[in-house]
C-alpha cells in the first residue's frame, strides 16, 4: 500500500508541476520545473521509490520514444535521411573501434 501511496503522490506532482509550468510570468519549460518540483520533494519528504530497470524498460521507454517518433515532422525527416544514416553507422562505427582499442589498451591480454 505505501508504494501505491508513493505513486499517486508523484503523479499528483507531476500534475501540480504542469500546472504551476503553465501559471508562472516567466517562460520556463514544464520539465525543469518538474525537475525543482521533485527536487524539492525529496528533500522535504524521505520518499524512497526503487526501480527495477528492466521495468523501466519495458513500461517507460517504449512510450517515450513512440511519442517522439510520432510527433518528429516526416517530410524534414525524409529530406534528412542521407545525413542520419551517415551520423548513426559512423558514430556506431567510431565507437565500437574506440571502444575496442581502448579495452585492448587497457586490458592486452583480453
Amino acid at each position: 500500500m505505501e508504494v501505491v501511496s508513493i505513486v499517486l503522490l508523484l503523479l499528483f506532482a507531476v500534475v501540480v508541476s504542469g500546472a504551476i509550468a503553465r501559471i508562472l510570468p516567466v517562460n520556463i519549460p514544464a520539465p525543469l520545473v518538474q525537475i525543482a518540483f521533485g527536487a524539492a520533494i525529496g528533500m522535504a519528504a524521505d520518499l524512497r521509490v526503487t526501480l527495477d530497470p528492466e521495468l523501466f524498460l519495458l513500461v517507460f521507454l517504449p512510450p517515450l520514444l513512440f511519442i517522439d517518433g510520432w510527433r518528429i515532422p516526416k517530410d524534414e525527416l525524409l529530406k534528412d535521411v542521407p545525413v542520419v544514416v551517415e551520423l548513426a553507422l559512423g558514430l556506431v562505427l567510431t565507437t565500437v573501434i574506440g571502444i575496442g582499442f581502448f579495452i585492448d589498451w587497457l586490458i592486452p591480454a583480453m
